[in-house]
């Protein structure tokens, strides 16, 4: 990254009121209207029928015939703990055409059911599909990861829906012809799971025009847009400055209820002015004390003023610009969680009184945000700590725990499981992603221990439940329709995907993950279905809770072996275990879901 000062993108904003608005924000509004006619010209790029489908409409129809003889035409699940809604308890669910076709709660299967394979889970927990909201499969152009290995660790792990992000791959996703390049990925590599993605804004150099921020929005169906506020480590995708990130919501508030939600990797250097102007290196990182090998160092050179301070500027100017719904991604600082919290239920109570007829009003917008297992299970101390007093080799291992924001320390850890304990339901910090992201070995430096040379990013796609509920219990416990909604319904809710996802009710995809909450989790690299397997959970043995199936749309798509995995498991041998059983999710202009093969994209 440059040294220099960039010139300034935005004029100053006048003593009072909203602020001028800057040439770029003047092109990017002006791209708005001509992106928005064209992709209704287009009618979705010849894929939709004239009429404004829901989360059932017409693209999504060809999914579910091309699936027949792929499952079962109806099934029955049963259990002794099935999550539906806020409550757990005995419940049937019959699932039928890729959805729940009726959900009973209570002992034993209706007696109209008859004929219809049943299988008993006994008192596993049947829970919605997890909703990954922030994972790299990192597709097309890089080998870290794959379509493939990644959904397969996803089904693995519970989980039903990702959303994929829009860099570490090359090309990233900032245009539509980009997201052409991925789709055409999956097309060669079919999804385990269904997969949805997000867009890229950019900053100077990367290549991209207001017109591709808002294409992809408008005719590209994609889920949210993001940008990083300091550097992203993938030289194709710079992040942006204040002044265009200002832009990007101000584009995103004049696309209406057409509009997603804007996603900021929130970290501020101490040396960026308050017009977005940098002075150093600082988007890298403050001065690294120490030789390079600790945690703690690492935590120390990314401090909770980069959190704190980025997350300000972004409510500031959330709320400004009256774009309707931002989110933070991946908060390690407590001290940030709070700010987010505070500003949450501001714009919530504003909210209250701003919607008209279901359409946003433009007063407030809505704030959500996310932390990581990785937050949640560890602090830089112990870990530094616990690698030195087993020698040199586990010294050379906390490469795998580098991340940004980093890992931070014990008080914070605990004060991070507060924040997130009430806000279950209200927004603010309301669910838990896994930020997967892969790196090879020699990436990783682990030759070396090299911390602050080393790709900054954790693998966990595989891991989300599982350590999620071993923080929980750790912390003292969490009952299961809170981590439900921490680790499914939260997304749903924010970013599109309900009332089709994130939810057991009559009428939603019949996505499911069976699982064991009250055994030790399987961490071995022999169960990993990532494409590279050093992972910091592999050396830890509090997650827990093993996956003993996955559903997805009612295919059966994950299947632990029967032995050891507590009662039940072996109920569901006879059904057919499909791989590349998913489809590539699209939001529609007016809200509602398609489930498209990659081949019907376009």
């Amino acid at each position: 990254m440059s040294s220099s000062t960039p010139p300034p993108l935005a004029d100053p904003p006048p003593p009072s009121g909203r602020p001028a608005a800057s040439f770029l924000s003047r092109w990017l509004l002006g791209a708005v209207a001509a992106a928005a006619a064209a992709a209704a010209a287009a009618v979705w790029l010849g894929g939709a029928s004239g009429s404004a489908p829901g989360w059932r409409g017409s693209l999504g129809g060809g999914r579910r015939a091309s699936d027949a003889g792929r499952r079962p035409a109806e099934l029955v699940l049963t259990s002794r703990r099935v999550v539906v809604g806020g409550s757990v308890g005995p419940a049937a669910l019959r699932l039928a055409g890729g959805v729940f076709a009726e959900v009973v709660s209570g002992e034993g299967v209706p007696a109209a059911w008859e004929g219809i394979p049943v299988v008993d889970y006994g008192n596993l927990v049947i829970m919605p599909g997890l909703i990954d909201p922030h994972v790299h499969l990192n597709v097309p152009g890089a080998d870290s990861e794959g379509v493939g290995s990644g959904t397969a660790a996803a089904a693995a792990g519970g989980t039903t829906t990702l959303l994929d992000m829009p860099l570490n791959s090359v090309p990233s996703t900032i245009s539509l012809p980009t997201l052409r390049a991925k789709v055409e990925a999956f097309a060669a590599d079919p999804p385990t799971v269904d997969v949805g993605f997000i867009g890229g804004a950019v900053g100077d150099g990367g290549g991209q025009t207001p017109a591709d921020v808002v294409s992809l929005v408008v005719a590209g169906g994609v889920f949210a847009l993001k940008s990083f506020l300091v550097d992203s480590q993938s030289p194709n995708f710079p992040h942006v400055s204040l002044p265009q990130m200002r832009a990007v919501m101000d584009g995103l508030t004049a696309l209406g209820n057409r509009s997603v939600p804007y996603i900021l990797h929130a970290e501020l250097p101490p040396n960026v002015s308050p017009s977005g102007a940098e002075g150093g290196e600082g988007s890298i990182g403050q001065d690294y004390p120490g030789d390079g090998t600790s945690l703690v160092d690492w935590a120390a050179s990314r401090p909770h003023s980069w959190e704190v301070d980025a997350v300000r500027a972004v409510v500031t100017a959330a709320a400004a610009a009256g774009v309707p719904a931002v989110h933070v991604a991946h908060v390690a600082s407590a001290e940030a969680a709070a700010v987010v919290a505070e500003a949450a239920a501001a714009a919530a109570a504003l909210s209250a009184v701003a919607a008209v007829g279901g359409h946003w009003a433009g007063v407030a917008p809505r704030i959500t945000s996310e932390t990581c297992p990785h937050y949640l299970l560890w602090a830089a101390e112990e870990v530094d700590a616990a690698t030195a007093a087993n020698g040199a080799a586990a010294t050379a291992s906390r490469p795998l725990w580098k991340c940004a924001p980093p890992i931070r320390d014990a008080g914070n850890r605990a004060a991070l499981w507060q924040a997130l304990l009430p806000a279950a339901g209200t927004g603010g910090l309301a669910m838990v992603g896994s930020d997967h992201s892969p790196a090879d070995d020699a990436a990783r430096r682990l030759a070396t221990g090299d911390v602050r040379g080393a790709w900054g990013g954790i693998a966990g796609l595989q891991y989300r439940l599982h350590g999620t509920w071993g923080a929980a219990v750790a912390a003292g416990g969490v009952d299961l329709p809170t981590l439900s909604h921490w680790l499914s319904g939260a997304a749903a809710d924010a970013f599109g995907l309900a009332p089709g996802k994130g939810r057991i009710t009559a009428g939603a995809d019949a996505d499911v993950v069976v699982w064991d909450p009250d055994v030790p989790a399987d961490l071995g690299t022999g169960a990993c279905r990532h494409r590279h397997l050093a992972s910091p959970y592999h050396a830890d043995g509090r997650p827990r809770g093993r996956v003993a199936a996955t559903f997805v749309r009612g295919t059966l798509v994950f299947r632990a072996p029967a032995e050891g995995e507590g009662d039940g498991t072996a109920a569901d041998v006879a059904l057919p275990m499909v791989q590349g059983a998913g489809r590539l999710l699209r939001r529609m202009p007016v809200g509602g879901l398609a489930r498209l093969a990659a081949a019907d994209w376009w």
